[in-house]
């Protein structure tokens, strides 16, 4: 039988004020009743019964403390970030990384593990699954311990399902059922999604793009992908494919001289860049064993090292990378009109040198055609971006589990 809907009505606020409450308390800490009902704008009895909800669910501790003048003692309520944790998994070409952090996101332990491009899906899924065991055995748990996992992967992805739908990044990804596959073996609810989704939110929790409502996200490495919010909501396109920039390959042996003026102001910007820094000492021909995207290999930090040193063609890849990045950055900023672009990606071990020209081409590219261009900043996350999207996701499903259970006034979760 269906709930009548003033009950319904009633465990809907019930659900969205504590979420509020929760939401305070884990950014704060700790705070009296009074303190959270101005902050949240709530009434103060309706303050003090989510706050019985939340102890019951063992997410919050409460105690009481004498105040200086006369009147009942305040009731001070306190977030409990040891009241459970969650699991990150970030897969990618190269490897995979995995973090435990608990409930405030705090990460308690890491773990990576190396794997190669060419490594097929159920050695890479081994691989995956050996880091999760490291990364338990660093913690000192055990997957019981554990209540949601969040994972990220290259790829188009259905989020509704967690199957990555394509994946030109590692042979056999295709297809691959990752949530099930993730909820079958650890017995946890799991959510998944595209890395450069996961990284945008990774950097406006806590990142580069904290407290902005429009902003991208852009992987600059051997291809390019976005991972995009706008008004404050992640955009994953019909079929999860938004910002999916793979046609864009940022290394490939194409003349930009197909468009002059930008090739003329790349190769002026490029001259700048390499005068203006002292000579690099290492010996220009080494970057080609360690830079080669026809095999997906890409060190851009070895490019512009030899470019500093002389190196007429590392000069030329410099250029073409510079051209295409800022290219895609350009792509993005007319399309979405966004605040804030935030790189990362095989630049971000050069990123701090590199950024001046990108900003530059990118202004000279939309000059007269944006209003207002878009500050562009470097990742604050670097190599942790995706992996700490991954874990606000997790915690996202923590927390629905738990405030699902208010609309069910008998319901308690263990604490």
């Amino acid at each position: 039988m269906a709930k009548p809907r003033a009950a319904v009505k009633t465990s809907l606020l019930r659900r969205i004020n504590a979420g509020l409450v929760l939401e305070l308390l884990r950014d704060v800490g700790s705070l009296t009743v009074t303190e959270v009902a101005e902050r949240a704008e709530l009434s103060r009895p309706t303050v003090d019964a989510v706050a019985d909800d939340l102890v019951r669910l063992g997410l919050v501790a409460e105690a009481w403390q004498e105040e200086r003048r006369r009147g009942r003692p305040a009731r001070r309520l306190a977030f409990r970030p040891e009241a459970g944790h969650v699991l990150a998994i970030d897969v990618f070409d190269e490897g995979v990384r995995v973090f435990v952090a608990d409930l405030a996101g705090r990460v308690v332990a890491r773990a990576e593990r190396p794997v190669g491009r060419t490594v097929g899906r159920p050695e890479r899924i081994a691989e995956m699954h050996a880091a999760v065991a490291d990364v338990l055995g660093r913690a000192a748990m055990s997957i019981d311990d554990v209540l949601s996992i969040g994972a990220a992967t290259p790829g188009t992805v259905d989020v509704a399902t967690g199957t990555v739908n394509y994946c030109a990044a590692m042979p056999d990804w295709t297809g691959l059922e990752l949530r099930t596959l993730l909820e079958s073996t650890y017995g946890r609810r799991a959510a998944v999604g595209n890395d450069a989704n996961l990284a945008v939110i990774g950097e406006r929790w806590r990142g580069s793009a904290t407290a902005v409502d429009d902003v991208v996200f852009l992987i600059a490495g051997y291809h390019a992908g976005a991972g995009i919010i706008v008004g404050g909501h992640p955009v994953q396109g019909f079929g999860g494919g938004a910002g999916e920039l793979g046609f864009l390959g940022l290394w490939e042996e194409v003349d930009v001289r197909a468009h002059s003026a930008l090739a003329l102001q790349t190769t002026e910007i490029v001259a700048e860049l390499v005068e203006q820094s002292a000579p690099c000492a290492a010996g220009s021909a080494d970057w080609r064993d360690t830079h080669d995207p026809s095999t997906g290999q890409v060190d851009t930090a070895a490019v512009l090292a030899a470019a500093r040193h002389g190196d007429t063609e590392a000069v030329q890849v410099l250029q073409r990378f510079l051209a295409r990045t800022s290219y895609a950055i350009a792509i993005v900023a007319l399309v979405l009109n966004p605040e804030l672009i935030v790189v990362g990606g095989a630049i971000a071990k050069v990123g701090d040198q590199l950024l001046e020209p990108l900003s530059k081409l990118v202004r000279l590219m939309t000059a007269n055609m944006v209003l207002t261009p878009p500050r562009v900043v470097l990742s604050a996350l670097g190599t942790n971006a995706v992996g700490t999207g991954a874990l606000r996701r997790a915690l996202d499903l923590v927390e629905q589990r738990w405030l699902d259970e208010l609309g069910d006034p008998v319901a308690v979760a263990e604490p």
